[in-house]
């Protein structure tokens, strides 16, 4: 891969020539940060089209990759399906990334797009403008506070489980249950930035400090439970600390939950 050189330029001319010779893909669209002038773009980023299929083909372009095969050797893929689209994400051996919205045509003339697009291939150039108008982009929405609770609760259960598993040494789904706390400390310092910043898309970082790290990363010299636990225990103090920043109304429930961790300790 060129450390000097963009490679999406050609690549996405490769794409669109590739994909014209499909005879059921009626229009193909570039969209994302390479239709956006003010895009910082590197090596490292992907390229996204929408492909739009006139026989209700999708799910048979999600599934069946075998027509990426002109592109190179596939290193990875993921797909996922919302609504009335299917996204397949696609990662080559030259870690070349490209995402592909896969929609079917009536689908399609009711669907909203929120970025920027270009017709990269249309069968109905004529009509193409009127189906790609491009409204506003809606403004940011933080999580309700439904939702909040929800991922609060949830945590603080999976420490109640977490500490009996370590109690009754089922230490495969203690560290599981531990592993998955840290994660969410990581989900919820996600959404103060989102909610500082306004979004939820951030091309690139500031090189943020992520909190839960400063536990994890440090040397550990004690024996398994013991690690685990603290990993459990360090994952709650910094939850309360994120929760309390992200929610000035959030009792903190560390108090109480230092106590199990103690009696914890004390039978190991």
């Amino acid at each position: 891969m060129s450390r000097t050189e963009l490679w999406q330029k050609s690549e996405i001319t490769k794409i669109t020539d590739l994909l014209k010779t499909y005879s059921n893909i009626q229009t193909v669209l570039l969209k994302g940060s390479f239709c956006d002038e003010n895009a910082i773009n590197d090596q490292w980023s992907d390229i996204d089209f929408i492909v739009v299929l006139n026989d209700n083909s999708a799910k048979k372009f999600l599934n069946q990759i075998d027509w990426l095969k002109p592109l190179g050797q596939i290193f990875a893929v993921d797909r996922f399906i919302s609504d009335q689209e299917m996204t397949l994400r696609v990662c080559f051996n030259n870690y070349h990334r490209l995402d592909f919205t896969l929609i079917n045509a009536d689908h399609f003339q009711h669907t909203t797009l929120n970025d920027a697009c270009k017709v990269l291939y249309s069968k109905d150039p004529n009509g193409s403008k009127d189906l790609i108008s491009i409204p506003a982009k809606s403004k940011f929405t933080a999580p309700n506070k439904k939702e909040v609770d929800e991922l609060i609760n949830k945590f603080w259960f999976m420490g109640v489980v977490a500490v009996g598993k370590i109690a009754r040494k089922d230490y495969l789904v203690g560290s599981h249950l531990a592993l998955e706390m840290a994660q969410n400390c990581i989900v919820l310092q996600m959404m103060i930035r989102d909610k500082k910043k306004g979004t939820n898309i951030h091309r690139v970082g500031e090189s943020e400090e992520t909190e839960i790290f400063s536990g994890l990363m440090r040397e550990k010299s004690e024996s398994l439970p013991n690690q685990i636990i603290e990993l459990i225990n360090d994952s709650a103090i910094n939850f309360d600390k994120l929760a309390k920043e992200y929610s000035p109304e959030y009792v903190e429930r560390y108090p109480i939950f230092k106590e199990w961790i103690t009696v914890l300790r004390d039978a190991m």
